[in-house]
């Protein structure tokens, strides 16, 4: 176990190690200087590190390969090399990045046929858990695996419908009796403090990462979002 361990810690130190010195390639006063002028050599190395070493070294780590994983992986792979390379020296190469962006546009529309599917199932799950004496966490569960397709899509949605469900509308349902975890403790005053830090993490990160990537501040402001929301 430790073997199998140390030796996943090697493909993911490689696989930062391969991020980290592309990105300061074309980041950096020291990767400006290494640099050629012309740079066409350079970025077709750079692109096979972003569309095929770096899905090779993220499977090792991971121990799982598939050809679904490997394609979705070298369309990241061609969309992350869209925004670190710069977009004066990827010129040559800028198809390449849209090939990604065409692929992970099918598998948005995919989901998106997943999520129609799930709504159409939506009335058949919700009167199996009115039904149900199990407490909702359960009831939803299974009334999805009765009446849902089987896909990671619909199980992460449904996890993220159960969030919703407990933060913003669990308080109309009386709470059953027995054994709970969180009365007379400190549980609500720890999540209570995680949120401040969250929500000061948020104004400061938010605000200085807003001035070097306004896409990348909205992003991680939708995670600290859902992350209060989760707790």
């Amino acid at each position: 176990m430790i073997v199998l361990k140390r030796k996943q810690n090697i493909w993911l130190a490689l696989l930062l190690l391969v991020l980290a010195s592309n990105f300061t390639l074309y980041h950096s006063g020291l990767g400006s200087s290494i640099l050629p002028l012309k740079t066409s050599g350079v970025v077709m190395g750079s692109l096979f590190d972003f569309v095929v070493v770096m899905p090779v070294l993220y499977m090792l780590y991971k121990g799982k390969f598939s050809l679904k994983q490997a394609i979705l992986l070298a369309a990241f792979g061609c969309i992350a090399a869209r925004f670190i390379i710069p977009i004066e020296h990827l010129q040559p190469f800028v198809a390449v990045t849209w090939a990604g962006f065409a692929v992970e546009g099918t598998v948005i529309l995919l989901e998106i046929v997943l999520v129609a599917t799930l709504v159409r199932y939506l009335p058949s799950i919700l009167k199996d858990v009115r039904e149900s004496s199990l407490p909702d966490l359960f009831s939803f569960s299974k009334a999805v695996e009765k009446h849902a397709p089987k896909h990671p899509v619909i199980q992460m949605i449904c996890a993220d419908l159960l969030v919703l469900y407990y933060s913003f509308a669990s308080w109309r349902r009386k709470e059953p009796q027995g054994l709970t975890l969180h009365k007379q403790s400190s549980y609500i005053a720890f999540q209570l403090m995680i949120i401040h830090g969250i929500a000061i993490e948020t104004i400061g990160i938010h605000w200085w990462l807003h001035e070097k990537s306004m896409i990348l501040s909205i992003v991680l402001l939708i995670f600290n979002l859902y992350s209060v929301i989760f707790l």
